[in-house]
């Protein structure tokens, strides 16, 4: 299996740019490499399309994502304004996983649409599982809000200590 590893110093999946230290008053970013690896990656340069295909994986510092196939739609400067992951979608950041047949990042709106069977589970502070389904699932990185069309919202328990699975 031949990998193609292809590093972007751009924003491919948005908000990985933490601040310098020394210059947080100036409020300067810095911009994080994304890493994305795949069995094979073609490039139309008239087409500003980049397609990657089979076991794809990004890495961008923030969130991991893993799917079969990913289009990205460049503009004429290069800069990617829309990806397209499909086929087994998942998408890890923080304390949330989600699973699809595809997901929709809309790069200057830093809006993620998932949709086929769209799951989203995500663990509070406090622990507690929260369970996001339905036909279409929109997620927004800017401010972490996620908003679900004809799905479900269920909350659960926080897990049960060691100590109570020890007397059963």
């Amino acid at each position: 299996m031949t990998q193609i590893f292809l590093t972007f110093l751009i924003f491919i999946f948005g908000t990985a740019t933490p601040l310098i230290a020394d210059e947080a008053d100036k409020k300067e970013e810095k911009k994080i490499p994304i890493r994305i690896t795949s069995d094979k990656m073609k490039y139309h340069e008239n087409g500003f399309i980049v397609f990657f295909t089979g076991n794809v994986n990004v890495d961008d510092g923030e969130m991991k994502l893993n799917c079969d196939f990913m289009t990205v739609n460049l503009d004429k400067t290069r800069n990617p304004v829309k990806i397209i992951c499909e086929k087994n979608v998942v998408i890890r950041k923080q304390n949330s996983t989600s699973h699809s047949d595809r997901a929709e990042y809309y790069v200057p709106e830093e809006k993620v649409t998932l949709t086929g069977s769209p799951k989203v589970v995500s663990v509070n502070t406090k622990g507690e599982k929260q369970t996001f389904t339905g036909k279409k699932i929109d997620f927004f990185r800017s401010n972490n809000e996620i908003v679900t069309y004809g799905g479900t919202v269920e909350f659960g328990a926080p897990p049960k200590k060691t100590e109570e699975k020890e007397k059963k």
